[in-house]
Protein backbone atom coordinates (compact mmCIF):
# COMPACT_ATOMS: atom_id res chain seq x y z
CA UNK A 1 0.00 0.00 0.00
CA UNK A 2 1.73 3.65 -0.92
CA UNK A 3 1.14 6.28 1.17
CA UNK A 4 -0.16 9.63 -0.61
CA UNK A 5 1.54 12.34 -0.46
CA UNK A 6 0.86 15.26 2.13
CA UNK A 7 -1.75 18.54 0.87
CA UNK A 8 0.36 21.43 0.34
CA UNK A 9 -1.07 24.77 1.86
CA UNK A 10 -3.00 25.83 -1.60
CA UNK A 11 -5.10 22.42 -1.22
CA UNK A 12 -5.67 22.38 2.15
CA UNK A 13 -7.07 26.17 1.35
CA UNK A 14 -9.42 24.71 -1.22
CA UNK A 15 -10.21 22.56 0.87
CA UNK A 16 -11.05 25.13 3.84
CA UNK A 17 -13.26 27.41 1.56
CA UNK A 18 -15.61 24.24 0.82
CA UNK A 19 -16.13 23.17 3.92
CA UNK A 20 -17.07 26.21 4.74
CA UNK A 21 -19.37 26.74 1.93
CA UNK A 22 -21.39 23.72 3.04
CA UNK A 23 -21.65 24.79 6.57
CA UNK A 24 -22.94 28.39 5.38
CA UNK A 25 -25.35 26.22 3.17
CA UNK A 26 -25.69 24.11 4.85
CA UNK A 27 -25.98 23.98 8.82
CA UNK A 28 -25.69 27.56 9.28
CA UNK A 29 -29.28 28.28 7.63
CA UNK A 30 -30.96 25.12 9.42
CA UNK A 31 -29.17 26.83 13.19
CA UNK A 32 -30.80 30.39 12.11
CA UNK A 33 -34.23 29.19 10.93
CA UNK A 34 -34.38 26.94 14.31
CA UNK A 35 -33.33 29.56 16.54
CA UNK A 36 -35.35 32.23 15.23
CA UNK A 37 -38.44 30.23 15.15
CA UNK A 38 -37.84 29.79 18.96
CA UNK A 39 -37.14 33.64 19.46
CA UNK A 40 -40.11 34.66 17.55
CA UNK A 41 -42.46 32.35 19.41
CA UNK A 42 -41.46 33.56 22.60
CA UNK A 43 -41.25 37.70 21.88
CA UNK A 44 -44.83 36.76 20.04
CA UNK A 45 -46.27 35.62 23.69
CA UNK A 46 -43.94 37.68 25.63
CA UNK A 47 -45.36 41.26 23.01
CA UNK A 48 -48.38 40.21 21.66
CA UNK A 49 -50.76 40.60 25.37
CA UNK A 50 -53.17 43.12 22.74
CA UNK A 51 -54.54 41.62 19.68
CA UNK A 52 -53.68 44.45 17.84
CA UNK A 53 -49.65 44.45 17.95
CA UNK A 54 -48.15 44.93 14.42
CA UNK A 55 -45.80 41.97 13.62
CA UNK A 56 -42.61 44.19 13.50
CA UNK A 57 -43.16 45.24 17.31
CA UNK A 58 -42.54 41.51 18.54
CA UNK A 59 -40.30 40.14 15.42
CA UNK A 60 -37.56 42.80 14.97
CA UNK A 61 -36.63 41.85 18.83
CA UNK A 62 -36.61 38.53 17.80
CA UNK A 63 -34.21 38.92 15.07
CA UNK A 64 -32.08 40.92 17.28
CA UNK A 65 -31.84 38.61 19.81
CA UNK A 66 -31.13 35.48 17.26
CA UNK A 67 -28.53 37.46 15.16
CA UNK A 68 -26.80 38.26 18.72
CA UNK A 69 -26.97 34.46 20.28
CA UNK A 70 -25.81 32.99 17.03
CA UNK A 71 -22.74 35.32 16.59
CA UNK A 72 -20.55 33.12 18.89
CA UNK A 73 -21.95 29.66 17.72
CA UNK A 74 -21.03 30.66 14.18
CA UNK A 75 -17.75 32.07 15.33
CA UNK A 76 -17.06 28.68 17.14
CA UNK A 77 -18.30 26.35 14.39
CA UNK A 78 -16.53 27.69 11.25
CA UNK A 79 -13.00 25.54 11.01
CA UNK A 80 -9.88 27.89 11.33
CA UNK A 81 -8.10 28.53 8.02
CA UNK A 82 -4.92 26.54 7.33
CA UNK A 83 -1.56 27.81 7.21
CA UNK A 84 1.89 26.51 6.87
CA UNK A 85 2.52 25.78 10.31
CA UNK A 86 -0.37 22.88 9.32
CA UNK A 87 1.91 21.72 6.26
CA UNK A 88 5.02 21.48 8.79
CA UNK A 89 2.62 19.97 11.66
CA UNK A 90 1.90 16.61 9.12
CA UNK A 91 5.41 16.49 7.78
CA UNK A 92 6.68 16.28 11.42
CA UNK A 93 3.69 13.65 12.58
CA UNK A 94 4.53 11.33 9.62
CA UNK A 95 8.50 11.56 9.98
CA UNK A 96 7.58 10.37 14.19
CA UNK A 97 5.90 7.19 12.47
CA UNK A 98 9.08 7.07 9.87
CA UNK A 99 6.20 7.33 6.94
CA UNK A 100 6.92 9.51 3.58
CA UNK A 101 6.41 12.87 5.23
CA UNK A 102 7.16 14.81 1.14
CA UNK A 103 4.13 17.04 0.30
CA UNK A 104 2.16 16.92 -3.35
CA UNK A 105 3.33 19.89 -5.59
CA UNK A 106 -0.23 19.93 -7.69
Amino acid sequence: MKVQKLANLKQLQERHKERVRKYLLGEFLVQIVIGLTITSTGCYFLFNFETTVPFYQWFTPALIITVCLMMPLVKMSIPPEPTQDDVEASKALRRAFDMDDSVSKE
